[in-house]
C-alpha cells in the first residue's frame, strides 16, 4: 500500500492534491473548487516570496530540489532562491547554483559554521521580502507549493507561519516504511491552526511536543515574525552536538510568544527519507536527543515553564513508550524493537548534549539581529 501511494510521482500529486481540493468544495454549483479560484486570484498580483535551501556535499539532491523549485507555478519574477552552502568539503555546491542562474533569481552564500540552524540564520540578513520560506536539499516541492502557502498567509493575517504536508518520494526499502510507522513527516490531511491558549487531546504533551507543528523541510514565516521569534537556535540541530530539535524549537518558540501557526496540507513537499537501515537508526536516536535538548534549551530560557512541562510529563511519557498509544499503534510486527530503545536512549543523553552544543555554540541571542553591513 505504502509503495503503490508514491509510485509514479506526478500522478501521485494530482491524486493526493485533487484528493486535498475536493474535501474543500462547499459550492456544489461550481465546477472550479474555492481554493483553486483563490489560488488563480492570488497568481494574478501575488506577493515576492524568498526560499531558503541550506545544504552540505550533496550536489545532486540539491540540483534536484532546484529543478523542483524552477517548476512551481509562481511568477518567477517574484520567487528568489538562497542557497546556503553549510561547510561543504568541495565547490559542487556553488557549481550547481551556477548552472541556475539565469533559470531562477537564486543566490549562492556561504556559511562555515555547521548545523542548518547556522545556515538558515546566514540566509536571514540577506532576504528582502516579506515571506521567507524553508526547505531541504532532499526534497521536491510541489508545483504548487508556493501559491498555496502564501494563500494561506493571505486568509490568516495573523499567522505568523504556515507549515505543510511533507510526503515520502519513494517507500522501497524497510527503513523507509519503517520511518513512516515510526510516525513520519506528516501531519495528515486537515487543515489545522495551532494557538498557545488551545490543547491537544491527541498530544498531552502540547505544545512541547517535537514535530506536533510540521517540519522544517515545509515551513514559512513572515519575516518580521522569525526576527521577533529571534531566528533560529545555533546550538540545536543536525551538524551540532545536540544533534536536532532546531525546527521543532523554532516552531515551538512561536507559538509561546502567542504568535499562530497554520498547519496548511494543500502546501506539499515529498521528501527522500534514509534508504538504509543504518541511516534510520542514526536519524531516531538523533531525534530522541534533539526532542530533549531544545525541551532543555526552553526551560533554561524560561525557568517558568518547567511547572507546565513537568506536569505534562507523565502522560507525555506515556504517549511516547505505550504501543496502545496513537502514537505507535500503527506499527507492524517488523517493527525493529531498537529503533525505540535507540529514540529513549537519545532522549536521555539530549540534555548532556545540549550542554555541549551551548558551550560550543554559546547561548542564543533573542531576539535575532540581522548584521546586513
Amino acid at each position: 500500500m505504502a509503495q503503490a501511494m508514491v509510485d509514479d510521482g506526478e500522478a501521485n500529486h494530482l491524486s493526493i492534491r485533487d484528493g486535498l481540493v475536493a474535501e474543500r468544495v462547499n459550492d456544489s454549483t461550481s465546477e472550479t473548487p474555492p481554493c483553486v479560484r483563490e489560488r488563480l486570484r492570488l497568481l494574478m498580483d501575488p506577493p515576492p516570496i524568498t526560499v531558503v535551501i541550506p545544504t552540505k556535499d550533496r550536489p545532486e539532491r540539491l540540483r534536484r530540489c532546484l529543478v523542483s523549485i524552477e517548476a512551481v507555478e509562481y511568477p518567477s519574477p517574484r520567487v528568489s532562491v538562497i542557497v546556503v552552502d553549510n561547510a561543504s568539503t568541495t565547490d559542487e555546491t556553488r557549481q550547481v547554483v551556477n548552472e541556475f542562474q539565469g533559470r531562477l533569481n537564486i543566490r549562492y552564500a556561504r556559511e562555515d559554521l555547521s548545523g542548518s540552524a547556522s545556515a538558515r540564520n546566514c540566509a536571514i540578513p540577506l532576504v528582502e521580502t516579506d515571506l521567507i520560506a524553508f526547505t531541504d536539499d532532499d526534497a521536491l516541492v510541489d508545483r504548487y507549493w508556493l501559491s498555496e502557502i502564501v494563500r494561506t498567509f493571505q486568509i490568516y493575517p495573523s499567522a505568523a507561519c504556515v507549515t505543510g504536508l511533507l510526503l515520502p518520494r519513494t517507500i522501497d526499502t524497510p527503513a523507509q516504511l519503517w520511518f513512516e510507522e515510526w510516525g513520519g513527516f506528516s501531519r495528515g490531511f486537515d487543515q489545522r491552526e495551532f494557538r498557545l491558549d488551545m490543547s491537544d487531546l491527541e498530544n498531552p504533551l502540547y505544545p512541547y511536543a517535537a514535530g506536533i507543528f510540521g517540519t522544517g523541510n515545509n515551513m514559512s514565516f513572515r519575516t518580521d515574525d522569525l526576527l521577533n521569534i529571534g531566528g533560529f537556535c545555533n546550538s540545536l540541530g543536525n551538524g551540532t552536538p545536540a544533534l536536532g530539535g532546531v525546527d521543532s524549537e523554532a516552531l515551538l518558540r512561536t507559538v509561546l510568544r502567542g504568535r499562530t501557526i497554520i498547519y496548511q496540507p494543500t502546501s506539499l513537499v515529498w521528501h527522500e527519507h534514509r534508504r538504509t537501515y543504518e541511516g534510520l537508526r542514526t536519524q531516531l536516536y538523533s531525534y530522541g536527543v534533539g526532542l530533549t535538548a531544545y525541551l532543555t534549551k526552553t526551560m533554561l530560557d524560561d525557568p517558568k515553564r518547567i511547572g507546565a512541562l513537568l506536569k505534562r510529563l507523565p502522560s507525555g511519557i506515556r504517549f511516547a513508550l505505550s504501543p496502545d498509544s496513537s502514537r505507535n499503534n500503527n506499527r507492524s510486527d517488523s517493527f525493529p524493537s531498537e529503533l525505540a530503545r535507540l529514540e529513549v536512549l537519545g532522549m536521555l543523553y539530549g540534555p548532556f548534549a545540549y550542554a555541549r552544543s551551548r558551550f560550543a555554540y554559546g547561548k542564543h541571542n533573542i531576539p535575532f539581529r540581522p548584521n546586513k553591513s
